[in-house]
């Protein structure tokens, strides 16, 4: 133990050897001497001591005391196979880095806690601390801790891999894993990798639209003190869309992916590992142009998938998904135009035996609040399935309502099936009114000339024009009408049916949303 003294009165001297306070005062009052002392494990520990001298000397004024405590940082059961530098005697809160290296041959894996106690108790690893050779430590927070050292075929040996929780073989040692997945269709790969010390993960081979991320992706919600960080994708992970199916291989099938993946440790030591990915063309259903309307709870269309018949839709909705999944288009609605778009389908599933293919779809639109234009946007779903004539697709929660949109032949193809101007008739014929006000609102007529016109596209779009009708006229017995222009879409439901879903706007009237089943020529 050492000790020392200070503020003794003049004549007065403290011996640390002999650690005895001799000698005769020279000056009478009152004084404050401070004794200190610190024993070999580093504690400390300060007091004052009052001295007084008889006479009419003044009394002095008491020292501040300050009293710190030290405490050891010791390396407990530090196994063979390196050393350990930073270890020591250190005041309270002291912030300290201890660094662990290795002995040739061995490899430094990993900082635990230690059971281990001051009086010489048990003695174990229990939770991992840090695998990096250096650790950040606060005394006396973390006073004991235990280095662990291995040797360099303990820790290649110990490499193990793991991609979306199935466990890899190292490449050479047999048939590599083997996986198929969707152009088109976003997937994430998680990689757990481990060993005996730290690792790093490297990764080659993806196939185009994927990528390995090492650090979390993350973004930011808000602003200021309220903001949220979101991770988006976790460390160590595969991700994307595959933009492209794999091609053809010389025997025929196609030819996979090679993905290799390599795991390298502190040691040096590394394994790699190999999964043969297939990427598979989206099905022709589930891509190509779709159109169509809907109204709240299901398909207007009888025979459509939710089988409402009469319901009044939204809005006309028309979209294209192209081979690589990425979803554009618009809906008319409200008399507003809604822009959709998605950068690929989010996932696949079978539902009850049908293949579905699920994709969040931005849709953006403005308007005006007085003079001032108004950007917003928010995410419906699109569900592509497979219904046995082509592929339909539906947007959920549209205009809070199930919108169905079904696969659209070109007019080349559907067209010939119809005759124009029969075709024009039928329209004209199921807006049939009566002197009903609700009826009349939603009734198309013929124009002063007596028709209707329907242009059609090659890609199956149809132009609309005629009178739309705006009430009845009694002295005159005839009924009012405003010229209307829209679009339509031609499409088939089923072997019996089509639709044409049809968005009129007209003049000087909010817009007008029709949707009528007509009969498949025979």
């Amino acid at each position: 133990m050492t000790a020392s003294v200070s503020g003794l009165p003049t004549g007065l001297k403290f011996d640390a050897k002999t650690l005895r306070i001799t000698g005769a005062p020279t000056k009478s009052g009152v004084f404050w001497g401070q004794i200190k002392a610190k024993n070999a494990s580093g504690y400390q520990w300060a007091e004052n001591v009052k001295v007084t001298v008889s006479g009419n000397g003044k009394e002095a004024k008491e020292p501040k005391l300050t009293r710190t405590a030290y405490y050891p940082l010791t390396v407990i059961c530090a196994t063979e196979g390196g050393t350990v530098s930073g270890t020591g005697v250190y005041a309270e809160g002291k912030k300290v880095t201890i660094k662990a290296t290795a002995a040739k041959g061995h490899v430094f894996a990993g900082w635990y806690e230690t059971a281990a106690a001051a009086n010489g108790g048990g003695c174990g690893a229990t939770a991992l601390l840090s695998l990096a050779a250096s650790l950040n430590v606060v005394v006396p927070e973390m006073r004991y801790v235990f280095a662990k050292f291995v040797t360099v075929d303990e820790d290649r040996d110990s490499i193990e891999l793991a991609v979306d929780g199935e466990k890899m073989r190292l490449a050479g040692a047999g048939s590599p894993h083997r996986t198929n997945i969707w152009a088109g269709v976003y997937v994430e790969w998680p990689v757990a990798a481990s060993a005996l010390s730290e690792i790093k993960v490297k990764v080659a081979g993806l196939p185009a639209g994927l990528k390995f991320t090492d650090k979390p992706v993350t973004s930011r919600i808000g602003s200021g003190k309220t903001a949220v960080v979101v991770t988006n994708v976790l460390a160590n992970t595969n991700s994307g869309a595959p933009t492209a199916a794999s091609k053809a291989g010389k025997a025929g099938p196609p030819a996979p992916s090679e993905v290799k993946i390599t795991v390298s440790t502190a040691g040096k030591s590394s394994q790699t590992y190999q999964i043969d990915a297939v990427v598979d063309a989206l099905p022709a259903w589930a891509q190509g142009t779709f159109a169509g309307g809907g109204g709240t709870g299901g398909s207007p269309v009888q025979g459509g998938d939710g089988g409402h018949a009469g319901r009044v839709p939204p809005g006309q909705v028309s979209l294209t998904v192209s081979a690589a999944g990425k979803v554009s288009g618009k809906a008319l609605g409200d008399g507003l135009t809604y822009t959709l778009a998605a950068p690929y389908y989010t996932g696949f599933e079978v539902i009850d035996g049908q293949s579905n293919f699920i994709a969040d779809v931005t849709a953006s639109w403005s308007y005006k609040e007085g003079t001032k234009a108004v950007k917003t946007n928010d995410v419906v779903q699109l569900v592509a399935r497979d219904n046995g004539i082509g592929g339909c697709a539906s947007v959920e929660d549209w205009f809070e309502s199930y919108t169905v949109n079904w696969k659209v032949e070109p007019w080349k193809t559907i067209g010939k099936a119809f005759d124009k101007k029969a075709l024009a008739y039928a329209i004209l014929a199921d807006g049939s009114f009566s002197e009903d006000e609700g009826a009349l609102a939603s009734a198309l007529a013929a124009d002063v000339k007596g028709r209707v016109t329907l242009k059609f596209a090659a890609s199956g779009a149809v132009t609309v024009s005629g009178e739309f009708v705006t009430g009845y006229d009694e002295k005159k017995a005839k009924y009012t009408t405003v010229k209307a222009t829209g679009s339509a879409t031609l499409v088939p439901v089923d072997d019996e049916h089509a639709a044409v879903f049809i968005y009129l706007t007209p003049k000087g009237l909010p817009p007008h949303v029709r949707c009528l089943e007509v009969p498949w020529p025979q």
